[in-house]
């Protein structure tokens, strides 16, 4: 199951994904991952077109003069990560498909802002107050409080974030640790009491289309090591859903498996198949 993680600028997102990781949680950080795909020559070649020599510092690329521009500009934004978001994908799936734990975390500080959260079956949001977050910020990096504000101006309101979100780690004046170590149990709690598929993010007991058993060894639901007689697995209502709602495939694979969409769509099969 993938499960994301955000929060605004200073929040201390890579802090609880320290945590995690001690935990034995596997940690995608998509942000620091991105950064070297700037590099690339053809990512290169076409930022500096589009943003002349002023980026570049004795040859190399001033990446924090490129954030000073972008972060002033919405529609540069959107030209930087449409230049790195495709090499970010293919190695985030890559990445995926190589973990084989019950759930792994993909952090990203832009996780609502760029669409990424759903393909997401869960998200957790870090906040902390706004003066907290800047004097971080401001020790951190060396920056003014003009660079805070240029990147937080690009990023989600962190209430709005919050109301998105499955669960919330508050980092300032908290045990983090103990925060941190609870949400982990609560979230494999959530797994194996709501028997989630960690494949698909369907509820096996609540499955308008009741594709049937699950299997504890694997943990996931026994539709998805059967092939039905129409190539789809093992959904045993498939054509009354089909009929009734006209989707091309199985409800668990259209309704993108968040948390979220993947309740409203569930609920709205259910109250068209009674």
């Amino acid at each position: 199951m993938k499960i994301g993680i955000t929060g605004n600028i200073g929040s201390g997102k890579s802090y609880v994904c320290n945590i995690l990781s001690e935990l034995g949680v596997p940690i995608y950080n998509s942000d620091i991952e991105a950064r070297k795909y700037l590099y690339y020559p053809d990512v290169l070649k076409k930022i500096k077109n589009y943003f002349d020599e002023c980026i570049f510092l004795r040859g190399a690329l001033d990446r924090k003069r490129l954030g000073e521009i972008v972060f002033s500009d919405k529609e540069k934004l959107k030209y930087l990560q449409s230049l790195i978001y495709p090499y970010l994908e293919k190695d985030l799936n890559e990445w995926y498909e190589k973990q084989g734990t019950i759930y792994s975390i993909i952090e990203s500080a832009t996780l609502f802002e760029t669409g990424l959260d759903k393909t997401l079956n869960r998200v957790i949001t870090v906040s902390a107050p706004k003066d907290i977050r800047m004097k971080r910020v401001l020790f951190r990096d060396n920056v003014s409080e003009e660079y805070f504000n240029l990147v937080e101006s690009n990023q989600m309101n962190q209430e709005e974030k919050i109301s998105n979100s499955d669960y919330v780690i508050i980092n300032h004046n908290t045990d983090v640790i103990k925060e941190v170590t609870n949400l982990n149990k609560q979230i494999l709690s959530d797994l194996s009491i709501n028997r989630i598929c960690v494949q698909c993010g369907y509820c096996c007991s609540t499955c308008p289309c009741s594709y049937g058993k699950w299997n504890e060894e694997k943990h996931e639901c026994e539709y998805l090591s059967k092939e039905n007689e129409i190539g789809q697995r093992g959904c045993t209502k498939y054509d009354e859903i089909k009929n009734k709602l006209g989707w091309k495939s199985h409800p668990a694979f259209e309704s993108g498996c968040s948390s979220t969409i993947g309740n409203i769509k569930r609920l709205e099969i259910i109250k068209k198949l009674k």
